[in-house]
Order: structure tokens, then sequence, then C-alpha cells
């Protein structure tokens, strides 16, 4: 079997890859011994890993960039298939899909929906992007950052209001803050696809 060809990283690789790949399954293992919930350790860990990417302050060229998107961001039902083509969207306003293709055309990226990790992983190796925005919970989203070292992948927390993989939703406000930074220059960066109590932001909620 052919050796996966090595991604490219950054200057923050070595800190990103001693958190996630040394200090976290300590600190996943020890935490849930002591009572403490899985998601929120995985929280500061994505949120920490998101600092790091920030303080380098690097800018990319949009064609350097790739957008991955879970397809549970998809309406449950609809029928056209947007993950060999995400233009293949007929914006028919019953999920958010349309919103986030506008915002990635906007920033002239490229954009991946797809169906799960492997997936995930296939679109990093065959488009090999210099850095990844990438939303998912935080199970897959752990996974990713790890299994994508030394790549940067900026994480951004998708939520589930209908339950695990159907009908999430994500902060677009989040998705645009992650991209102006990268591209523009913006250092006004949240930590993680969380929200802030309190803040008014835009949402993937239908009205």
């Amino acid at each position: 079997m052919a050796k996966k060809p090595k991604l490219p990283g950054d200057e923050t690789s070595g800190k990103r890859n001693f958190l996630m790949n040394f200090l976290y399954p300590i600190f996943r293992t020890v935490g849930t011994m002591m009572g403490m919930e899985g998601e929120r350790i995985d929280d500061r860990f994505i949120g920490r890993n998101n600092r790091f990417i920030a303080g380098s302050q690097k800018k990319y060229k949009p064609g350097d960039v790739l957008l991955v998107f879970p397809h549970c961001l998809q309406d449950w039902e609809c029928p056209h298939r947007l993950n060999a083509d995400i233009h293949n969207c007929k914006a028919c306003g019953k999920c958010s899909m349309p919103k986030l293709i506008e915002i990635g055309d906007r920033y002239k990226v490229s954009m991946r929906v797809v169906g799960g990790g492997s997936a995930a992983r296939r679109a990093v190796y065959d488009r090999r992007p210099a850095f990844v925005i990438a939303v998912a919970c935080e199970r897959d989203m752990i996974s990713g950052i790890r299994e994508a070292m030394p790549l940067p992948l900026w994480g951004i927390l998708n939520e589930r209001p209908n339950g695990p993989c159907k009908n999430t939703v994500v902060s677009l406000d989040r998705i645009e803050e992650a991209l102006a930074m990268l591209i523009n220059g913006k250092p006004e960066m949240a930590e993680t696809g969380k929200r802030l109590k309190g803040e008014k932001e835009k949402s993937t909620k239908n009205d």
C-alpha cells in the first residue's frame, strides 16, 4: 500500500502536534476518569489549537484554503447530492448550504461537503491545501485535527438541535471571521465555533 504524501505544515505545527497528540490523550483519559464531560475537554483543546494558529498571524492565498462541511448541514430530505460538487445545491432555502456557498465563493476558496472522516481525509489529500477550515462535531473535529497534522486546521463546531448528524447548524459569522483572518489578516477571532453567551450573530437556523 502506497504511503500517503506528507501534508504541508506551518510554524505552529510542532506546538499543535504536542498539544493534540501528546497532551490531549492524557487530559482526555484523566479528565473523564475524574467525571469531566468529554466534549468540554475536546472543546478546550480545539480552542487551544485555534489560538496557536491565530497567533502565527499568517495570511494565505484563497487558492490555498479548503472549506470542509459535513453533509449533516444539508437538509435531511434533500435529494441533491453535494458530495461530488457543492454547487449542485439548488438553493431551496431549507438549509444553510446556499449561504455557506455564497461566503466561500465570495472569498474564492475551495469547498467540499463530506459524509464522514474518511471522506474528509480524502478531500484533504486530493486537494492538498495549505490550510483547512472545517466544521464538525467535537469528536470528528479532534480526530480531523490530529490526523491532518502537520497541516493547520481551524475548527468550527456545529450545533445539533435535532440530535447528531441530522440538520445541524453552524454560525455563519464564525466561517466569515476565519476566512477574513486567513485571507485578509483580520485579527478578530473567536476560539471555536461555540457561540458566546449573549452574543448576537447570524446563524444557519431557519427563521
